[in-house]
């Protein structure tokens, strides 16, 4: 079978989740429910949560450029600003985010030999989110339990955060150097994983430049946990409290990871559902408005990057344009960074 073929099924399956889950939820909670939950939704509350997710992305931003700087590429605040608004096109005209990364890890680099170090920054972004992320779902999760509240997903939460633990463990311990010298890496399909490890371990050296990203990292999760509590207050469901808040954003993120649906959609609107019923705090219908709140987002974040993305790519050439969709899969032949390249 063709990598091509093979993609076109998983994609088909993917699709096929998402569209099972989602006309599931529909079902289960009624259109009509979800449709009255968004049209009576409150637009302060909505207004407040995008101004939230407008600060978390800025906070995302920063993050980003403290990394590049690390890492040797000293671009200023306003072109990374600009970089990811343009991804965020990719963001919401693509079922997934993986697209906006690819663009924001091309365009950032001037020259090919930087073109490696670009692809590192925004894999290491992504990873050095890992560690808030698990905080504030490890302080929901310990404030919600401690007041005693009665929630059936407790289990599938306590697995989450056992596996979030996992993931930041990967992210901050020597493991990930260890990883990237192991023989079995070496296998053509597991080299990009080798790269990915071996850079992560240059720059855990930099501790002073992992520990500010890491920080970014949790205000950022602080701006995605109450922005996505005014969501959910601003279709009804008033009686969430903040700390639980965190528990069902931090968990459902991790969840929409799982590569087993289109973008996670469908797994983000069910999870968000099945939390917040499962504490007797929202109804199904609810749940998915939140998500659709979300999507909304995303859309009006793309929609916003628009004019960053035409003149960006009117200044690309086409092998420049074609490189942006094949470096996702097509990473360079250089070696990982070590820790004295980095600096």
């Amino acid at each position: 079978m063709t990598t091509r073929r093979r993609g076109g099924i998983i994609t088909l399956a993917k699709l096929a989740v998402s569209g099972a889950l989602l006309a599931y939820l529909v079902r289960k909670g009624s259109l009509g429910a979800v449709e009255r939950a968004l049209t009576h939704a409150s637009p302060k509350w909505i207004a407040l949560g995008f101004g939230l997710g407008v600060l978390g992305a800025l906070v995302t931003i920063w993050q980003w450029w403290g990394v590049l700087r690390s890492l040797g590429l000293r671009r200023t605040y306003r072109r990374c600003f600009r970089l990811e608004l343009a991804g965020d096109v990719f963001d919401a005209a693509l079922p997934s985010s993986i697209g906006g990364d690819v663009l924001r890890a091309v365009t950032v680099a001037e020259r090919s030999d930087e073109r490696q170090v670009g692809v590192a920054s925004v894999v290491l972004r992504r990873l050095c989110n890992f560690p808030g992320m698990v905080v504030l779902m490890g302080l929901g999760t310990g404030v919600t339990w401690a007041g005693g509240q009665v929630n059936r997903a407790w289990p599938a939460v306590l697995v989450a955060l056992a596996f979030g633990l996992g993931l930041v463990v990967a992210t901050l311990s020597p493991l990930a150097g260890w990883l990237s010298t192991r023989h079995w890496l070496d296998r053509r399909p597991l080299r990009p994983l080798a790269r990915v490890l071996g850079t992560l371990e240059g720059f855990r050296a930099l501790r002073g430049a992992l520990s500010a990203a890491v920080v970014r990292g949790c205000l950022f999760w602080c701006c995605a946990v109450t922005s996505q509590w005014c969501y959910m207050r601003a279709v009804g469901v008033d009686h969430v409290p903040l700390a639980y808040a965190g528990v069902v954003v931090t968990v459902t993120n991790l969840v929409t990871m799982l590569p087993i649906a289109m973008g996670g959609y469908g797994l983000r609107e069910g999870t968000f559902s099945a939390l917040l019923v499962a504490a007797g705090m929202a109804t199904v219908a609810q749940g998915v408005a939140v998500g659709a709140c979300l999507t909304a987002q995303t859309a009006l974040f793309g929609l916003i990057g628009l004019p960053s993305y035409l003149t960006l790519r009117s200044r690309r050439s086409p092998d420049d344009t074609r490189r942006v969709m094949l470096v996702g899969t097509e990473s360079s032949g250089a070696k990982p960074l070590t820790a004295a390249e980095v600096a």
